[in-house]
């Protein structure tokens, strides 16, 4: 049973074939029917023989909206680094009473970067 909506799609949509990524999400985008945002599943074949481990396929994608979390970056540096590492876009920038706040667990952080001379200390 097929739903009025797909049976008022152009016949020629309802059976993609292969062809340019950017005819056919301009076609897709061009049939979109719905009042919501719509997503799209494409799959690839690729023809990639696996009998022989040595062949993989390893890619990564980045995405346009992100993976949708924010890593907070916390940086431990001398006092005359504090400006640069504001500046290099640090959510938390700290020395000495950074790191007490660190040990005793009133911080919260994802990453931690620090200066080799800090190092010591941590």
């Amino acid at each position: 049973m097929t739903s009025k909506r797909y049976k008022s799609l152009p016949k020629d949509t309802k059976k993609l074939k292969a062809d340019s990524i950017d005819k056919l999400i301009s076609l897709v985008k061009k049939n979109c029917t719905s009042k919501f945002d719509e997503s799209i599943d494409i799959n690839f074949q690729i023809n990639v023989k696996q009998k022989k481990g040595e062949v993989n396929l390893r890619s990564m994608v980045n995405l346009p909206g992100g993976t949708g979390k924010k890593i907070k970056v916390a940086v431990v540096c001398e006092d005359a680094k504090l400006d640069e590492a504001k500046n290099a876009a640090a959510d938390i920038v700290g020395s000495d009473d950074l790191i007490e706040k660190i040990s005793s667990g009133k911080i919260n952080f994802d990453k931690l970067i620090s200066t080799p001379a800090m190092m010591v200390k941590l």
